[in-house]
């Protein structure tokens, strides 16, 4: 089985069955036994302890999930010996390997290690990789490690989420805004357009820090007016976008496509 590295496992089940009758064992003592990477034998830190019906449980904790590989042994006096072998992976990679396998079909799941794994930004990062393989000036996302391809892409999500679409979402209980209306999936467009905004970010692209910079002469935009002065600016840069080919991709979809004018404050 797989895991999450260092996170605890509560209540990992086996059975127990008596090597002479078939049985399941229901009483006395199962010692259980643990070894990392292949290293010292160790006892668990926790007794197992029955469950009903020769059903035995027992916690994992986060300490005895540090390794790669852990080997689990359950002994009892009459029992037949139980092995497990469970596979860790750090957080990031396993929402990449569950990703990829919902993608295909493989899987369909919303928890794993009693964590409810709610991928909340477009796309993936397998699929982003492979946008970026066709794409020149991709260097800090190739660079960059999976936590912070993951991290920009969940900003990059936020960026998009905060403009105003057309339609409505999907379904009202949906976290992010796409799909929308009678979509059953998020338009190609919305997904490249967070790879653009992510790759940016990785770039350094600070949006607190351009927003102190920008001023709006007069914008019209909803029935709203605002009225700023210096230099006009490129309205997806006020709209909190970064990337000129991600807002081209995402304007098709606003409520209100009508150009923004925008100025730079010197």
């Amino acid at each position: 089985m797989d895991a999450i590295k260092g996170r605890a496992i509560e209540g990992f089940a086996f059975e127990m069955i008596n090597k002479n009758s078939g049985e399941p064992i229901t009483t006395g003592t199962v010692n259980g036994y643990i070894t990392k990477d292949g290293g010292v034998q160790e006892a668990i830190s926790m007794v197992p302890v029955h469950e009903g019906n020769g059903q035995w449980s027992v916690n994992l904790s986060a300490a005895e999930m540090t390794a790669d590989y852990i080997g689990l042994l359950f002994t009892h006096a009459d029992g037949v010996p139980q092995h497990f072998t469970i596979r860790t992976f750090d957080r990031d990679d396993m929402l990449d390997i569950l990703n990829y396998a919902a993608e295909a079909g493989m899987v369909q799941f919303t928890d794993i290690a009693g964590e409810q794994l709610q991928l909340y930004y477009y796309g993936t990062v397998n699929r982003a990789s492979t946008y970026f393989e066709n794409r020149l000036g991709t260097q800090t996302w190739d660079n960059a490690t999976a936590n912070d391809r993951q991290s920009s892409l969940i900003m990059a999500t936020r960026a998009i989420d905060k403009l105003n679409f057309a339609g409505d979402k999907a379904d009202e209980d949906q976290e992010l805004q796409f799909p929308r209306n009678d979509d059953t999936e998020v338009p190609i467009e919305v997904e490249y357009a967070c790879y653009e905004i992510a790759l940016c970010l990785l770039d350094g692209y600070n949006p607190e820090q351009e927003v102190e910079t920008l001023g709006v002469l007069s914008e019209a935009y909803s029935g709203v007016r605002t009225t700023y002065d210096a230099d006009y600016v490129n309205e997806h840069k006020r709209a909190g976008i970064p990337s000129i080919e991600a807002w081209e991709l995402l304007k098709p979809f606003l409520r209100d496509p009508r150009q923004l004018r925008l100025s730079r404050v010197s």
